[in-house]
């Protein structure tokens, strides 16, 4: 009777590795894809940059694809190597997001934030100078006599 199920349990232990494995390439790719927001956003990513960053993710989740088959026609060896392959291509691609978002490029003006002085619309409480806590009395006023 337990000899029978060691195959049962075999296959559950390698199910379990593999929706694992599925998880953490998920999880690092919603990651990715938020950081790529939040760059855009706060302007650390210029166009040219988020758009390379995009390209980067359409080309894991085109490995992702292949993998899937992969497993699905059984091809072991292949599904190894795709799996290298797509951590590889992560770890680059989480490098240069990285890299891009630290340089020194900045958008001007990202529409999430707006700078005292810009012309580019916005908040205009955001388009005065910043006031002092207390106003100053001058000659006359209700608070200096």
């Amino acid at each position: 009777m337990t000899l029978k199920l060691l195959p049962i349990a075999a296959l559950g232990i390698t199910l379990l590795s593999l929706s694992a494995e599925a998880s953490r390439e998920d999880f690092r790719q919603h990651r990715q894809r938020t950081r790529i927001r939040e760059g855009v956003r706060s302007g650390e990513l210029t166009r040219p940059e988020a758009r390379h960053a995009r390209q980067d993710q359409r080309k894991i989740q085109g490995l992702e694809n292949r993998l899937e088959n992969a497993r699905a026609s059984g091809n072991e060896k292949k599904a190894d190597r795709l799996e290298n392959k797509i951590e590889k291509v992560q770890d680059r691609a989480s490098r240069r997001l990285y890299k891009n978002k630290h340089d020194d490029d900045s958008r001007p003006y990202s529409g999430a934030e707006h700078s005292p002085g810009d012309d580019h619309g916005g908040n205009s409480s955001n388009n005065s100078t910043p006031q002092s806590p207390v106003a100053p009395s001058t000659p006359g006023s209700a608070t200096g006599q």
